[in-house]
């Protein structure tokens, strides 16, 4: 499974990499919206971990941007900060789980084997 890490905390994004990387996965990590936007449309992700507030943008914003780019994808939303109104506006968008902080690692690990192997 290809997956990309967009714009978690430094601590976190080698906490995601090392998992989804012990679990056999592919995963190339960005900081930025912009550099979301940047990436080779022809690349294909299975898996998107979304920070919603990144530096450059609000990660919610990003989210239609990804499903245009790459719309098989599927997204975690990560925050700091529980909302009903974000949680639903991101679900609006199409993701499939959304975490808050502070992630527990065993879940995210059980949760991308099951979409893993759902997309076998």
């Amino acid at each position: 499974m290809e997956i990309l890490i967009v714009g978690a905390k430094a601590v976190e994004a080698e906490c995601l990499h090392t998992i989804t990387e012990n679990l056999g996965h592919k995963v190339e990590a960005v900081k930025r919206g912009r550099d979301v936007l940047s990436i080779d449309k022809s690349k294909n992700f299975d898996l998107i971990l979304l920070d919603l507030f990144l530096p450059d943008m609000k990660g919610h914003e990003l989210i239609p941007k990804i499903k245009k780019a790459w719309p098989e994808s599927k997204i975690i939303a990560i925050t700091d900060s529980n909302s009903r109104e974000l949680e639903s506006n991101v679900r609006k968008e199409g993701v499939i789980y959304y975490m808050i902080r502070p992630i527990d690692t065993k879940y995210m690990e059980s949760i991308i084997k099951h979409i893993a192997d759902k997309l076998k």
